[in-house]
This record gives structure tokens, sequence and C-alpha cells, in this order.
């Protein structure tokens, strides 16, 4: 592929063992991305591309700020050192290798081309990443549960319902934690579209994106000026939503977006894009702590 996740160069001091990025611990290396404590290498290109947004936060992560300690409060919380942190980063980097390995490759991807600016490309990479999780994480959380009969009602529950695939192991999944947790039963994201499209093409943007909304949801979603502000356990079903209206069901008479309307689909994959990575990060952390948990 010719994309390997590195450390900056300029990060001083340099991490070490499981902390870095020559170890290959890739849940460790995709939490680095995403909470921009990383970089990209494209070996056949030559380049490196900076990865330097936190999606906890949206903020711009400065490369003094990395460190081992930062990845061990931020991977496990803020009561774990980081000698703490790599015991439980040692314990845990064996154990569903394939499935970490697959999630960092497209996740790679998705953040390589994030910096090149191809909206509609790193939407792609970015759902596949999604469509992965969908199916893998329920089973992967609820595989570590020790009340074996609950666990068996809650995994049954995430896969019965009206809504199809991924669609419903992502709406079960994302309600579940906004349930367990006070934190993303408060949080609230942004789908965003970027002030350098024209006007009319933005506001189409998010009428379509709240229009497009179940009930439910568009009961708690917000409208400004170029934003739709949506709670956490609604926007992972909306990009798998999303997907479908975009890419498919042309003829199945569901309500698909009309790009015709907003000049493309460009703008439309910036507003969700970033938004998504941050349902992403919220929701991958919650899996990572778990199991960490667990041990």
């Amino acid at each position: 592929m010719g994309l390997n996740v590195i450390d900056p160069k300029s990060a001083t001091p340099r991490l070490t063992g499981v902390f870095s990025s020559d170890e290959n611990v890739d849940f460790v290396s995709s939490f680095k991305l995403l909470a921009g404590m990383a970089d990209i290498e494209d070996t056949l290109y030559g380049r490196v591309h900076k990865c330097r947004k936190d999606y906890r936060t949206l903020s711009v992560t400065h490369v003094s700020a990395i460190s081992e300690e930062a990845i061990a409060k931020g991977l496990f919380g803020d009561e774990i050192s980081a000698g703490d942190a790599r015991e439980i980063i040692s314990k845990l980097r064996y154990k569903n290798v394939g499935f970490f390995k697959n999630f960092l490759q497209d996740l790679t991807l998705c953040f390589a081309f994030h910096s090149k600016n191809h909206s509609v490309d790193r939407f792609l990479y970015f759902y596949r990443v999604v469509e992965y999780v969908a199916i893998a994480f329920p089973i992967y959380y609820f595989s570590k549960r020790s009340d074996f009969v609950r666990s068996h009602g809650l995994l049954k529950d995430f896969f019965s319902g009206k809504d199809d695939g991924e669609l419903r192991a992502i709406k079960k999944l994302s309600s579940f934690f906004a349930e367990q947790s006070a934190d993303l039963s408060a949080l609230t994201i942004d789908l965003r579209v970027s002030g350098d499209y024209h006007p009319d093409h933005a506001n189409e943007v998010v009428e379509q994106i709240f229009n497009r909304l179940d009930a439910e949801a568009k009961e708690n979603a917000e409208t400004g000026e170029y934003y739709v502000k949506m709670r956490y356990s609604d926007v992972g079903p909306f990009i798998i939503a999303s997907r479908n209206l975009l890419f498919h069901n042309s003829n199945s008479g569901q309500k698909n977006f009309r790009l015709d309307r907003m000049g493309g689909a460009e703008a439309l994959c910036d507003a969700l894009f970033p938004a998504g990575l941050i349902w992403l990060t919220q929701t991958y952390l919650e899996i990572i702590r778990d199991r960490a948990a667990a041990i």
C-alpha cells in the first residue's frame, strides 16, 4: 500500500516501546491518528501527511503535546499512568489482531485522502471503517460481558429490528453507549458546511441533511447557519444512511440526496467527514477502555 503510520520526527522525547509506531501496535496507532498524534508516510511518493487534528475535541495537537503520558491518558483515562498503560497495551496487543489491523489500514487511507482535500474519496474510505465497525464492534464488545444471559439478549437485540444490516447495528450501538455514558448522552456533534462553498449550496446541504433525519433525530437536532447539530447517538446512523442516500437506492423510492441542488457531493461529504470522525473516536475509546477494564 505504501502508507505507514509514523511518529512525528520533531516530537521530543521520542516515543518508546508500545507507544512507538515502530512497534506496530495497531490499536494504539489508530488512536494516535484520531488524536492528532501521528503522521502518515507515503513511501511510494516520498511524502509525509501530518495528522494534527484531535477528533476528540476538533482542536489542533501541537507536536510538543505528543507524549507517552498523553497517549496513556487519552486511551485509558486520566487516572492511568504511562507505566500502567504500557502494561495494559502489552496484554491487549495480541488480541483481535486482524480486526485492529484492518481498522488501521482503512483509517490510514481515510486520513491520507483527508490531507489531499478529496471530500468524496475520503468519505468513501471513512465509510469502509464505519461499515467494519458496524458488525465487528457489537460482537467484540459483548463477547467480553460476564453476564451471558444479559449479553445474549442485548446481542440479539442489536441485530433485530426494521432497519437493515449496518444501520441497525450502528443505531443499537450508538444508543447503548449513550445510555451507559453521561458524557456521550450529553454530547452533540455539528455537521458543518465549510464557508468555502457558495451560500446557496451550503444552505441546501443543511436543509437536505435535516429533512433526511428520522423523526426522533430531527426532534433533537438543531440547525443554524451552515450547520446541523445532532446528538452523538444520531450521528453514526446518519453516516450509514447517507451512504445509501448518496450512492444507492436510486429506484427504491427513498428520499435520496439531490446532489444537483448542492452543486455536487463535495459540500455534503465535507460536512459528514469530521462529524463522523468525532463519533468514531468516541465509540472507539469506549471499546478500548472497556477492554482495558476487563483485564
